[in-house]
């Protein structure tokens, strides 16, 4: 995987999905566990980190600062046009 220069990331309980996007401007897409996130942000150089506030947030803020990127906590109200409707969302018209 190049280098990812900016992260969305999609908290959740149990399984995280993040959304990076390299120099490149390619999109990688990945789900990874709570362990697992730990361990990857750990190796991957510093970057900007955004993610949808909520309760968790701020406490993934504090992990991904001390590991040296730059977390930002967005507004739900602008996260919502950029989720992915499920399968029982009507589609556009």
């Amino acid at each position: 995987m190049s280098s990812i220069i900016c992260f969305g990331l999609d908290l959740a309980k149990n399984s995280f999905t993040f959304f990076g996007v390299d120099a490149s401007e390619r999109v990688v897409m990945r789900t990874l566990s709570r362990a697992e996130l730990a361990i990857f942000f750990s190796e991957q150089s510093p970057a900007v980190v955004a993610m949808e506030s909520g309760s968790g947030a701020y406490h993934w803020v504090r992990r991904l600062r001390a590991g040296g990127h730059g977390p930002k906590i967005i507004d739900p109200r602008f996260v919502a046009p950029y989720r992915t409707p499920g399968p029982n969302a009507a589609s556009p018209i």
